[in-house]
């Protein structure tokens, strides 16, 4: 993390932090999600602690590699303070995406966007859209290090971390609707379970522990009394 002119850390925001698929499963049925920053918002932050002024960039090439000194004005030492780091080829305007990554990597140096290296790993279903990704809320510890991650792809909310525990979104597959258990009933007991599975609760081991293999063969005030009783542990309540 980099500390403003006050003191305070300045950890990067929601808005700021942008998601891209790393890497798909064997069978292509999930993918894994990175969590990056824009050099444009290594610029941003750099303008707001230390000025449109406080601040530069040098770029030269070592053995082929562009690298970038970035340099911030520290008034606490009377000069300035340079850190340097060399960036990597985008399949993209290569030598514009060398540039954006070597000011990005001088940019964690100083520790602009280094909380991110605590991000957990993230597993998606195929079917849910990873050009849609958004991080809806993100929440640090004392330690800086990320304990909340919210994430949606248009509109939905697709994945949740929280207390140690991450839970992702998966392919709809319909249900057998048990005799006796009208429509809304069963929608509603839907609607709490999968409240349950984001709020990190495996639904399965709850069928299990009923001895059942449908959820609607657990009545609905069961539910609504496990969904308040998960949600008041996790408040501290």
């Amino acid at each position: 993390m980099i500390l403003t002119k006050n003191g305070e850390k300045r950890l990067l925001h929601a808005d700021e932090i942008e998601c891209r698929v790393g890497n798909w499963n064997k069978d292509k049925t999930r993918y894994t999600v990175l969590l990056y920053k824009t050099a444009r918002t290594d610029m941003d932050i750099l303008d707001e602690i230390f000025g449109i002024d406080g601040w530069q960039v040098e770029y030269h090439p070592i053995d082929g590699k562009l690298f970038c000194n970035l340099g911030v004005f520290s008034e606490a030492r009377g000069g300035w303070i340079w850190k340097e780091s060399n960036g990597a080829e985008s399949n993209i305007e290569a030598e514009k995406g060398q540039a954006s990554d070597a000011l990005k990597r001088a940019g964690f140096m100083f520790g602009i966007g280094r909380e991110l290296y605590s991000a957990p790993q993230i597993w998606l279903d195929k079917s849910v859209n990873s050009f849609d990704l958004k991080v809806e809320d993100i929440q640090y510890d004392v330690s800086d290090k990320i304990c909340t991650l919210v994430l949606s792809s248009k509109g939905e909310i697709v994945y949740q971390f929280r207390n140690g525990k991450g839970t992702a979104k998966t392919e709809d597959k319909p249900q057998p609707q048990p005799m006796g258990v009208d429509h809304d009933t069963l929608e509603k007991i839907r609607d709490i379970v999968a409240k349950l599975e984001f709020e990190g609760k495996n639904v399965q081991e709850i069928l299990d522990y009923y001895h059942v293999k449908n959820i609607g063969e657990i009545p609905l005030v069961k539910w609504q009394r496990m969904l308040d009783k998960v949600r008041g542990m996790n408040d501290g309540t």
